[in-house]
Formats: structure tokens, C-alpha cells, sequence
């Protein structure tokens, strides 16, 4: 990484796709009754700050974007 290049990884909650076996989607429909916020659109948003020389002060770091699971 040199000095116009960053890293950063993005670290999210539980996600529903086509391979969620069924367990899964039994926790993640739970937790989508807690937290109704944890949904694509805003998983792009923090795709797109990441993306884009507005997260250039982070580098190295993983950002949490879970919709406050982690704080339940």
C-alpha cells in the first residue's frame, strides 16, 4: 500500500442470499425484528464512503456495519 493507496474491509451482520440455509434465515429474521436497519442500501452507503477519497484518513481498519447488533 503506498502513500495514494488505502485498505480498508467492511464487516457486516448477518446476510440473506440465495445460499442462507434455512437456520440461518430463522437468525436472521430474528434479527431483522430487532434491528429493521440492517438492510442493503445501507451496507452500499458504507461501500461508497469506502470507495471514495472521503475515507482516505482510514486505512487498515474494518469498519462495523451491523445496524447495532453488536450493541444488543
Amino acid at each position: 500500500v503506498g502513500p495514494e493507496e488505502y485498505a480498508g474491509a467492511l464487516l457486516t451482520a448477518l446476510r440473506d442470499t440465495d445460499s442462507t440455509p434455512g437456520t440461518r434465515r430463522a437468525a436472521l429474521e430474528a434479527l431483522h425484528a430487532m434491528l429493521p436497519r440492517v438492510s442493503d442500501p445501507d451496507i452500499a452507503r458504507v461501500v461508497l464512503f469506502l470507495a471514495t477519497p472521503m475515507s482516505s484518513y482510514l486505512n487498515g481498519e474494518t469498519v462495523l456495519a451491523d445496524g447495532g447488533i453488536l450493541l444488543t
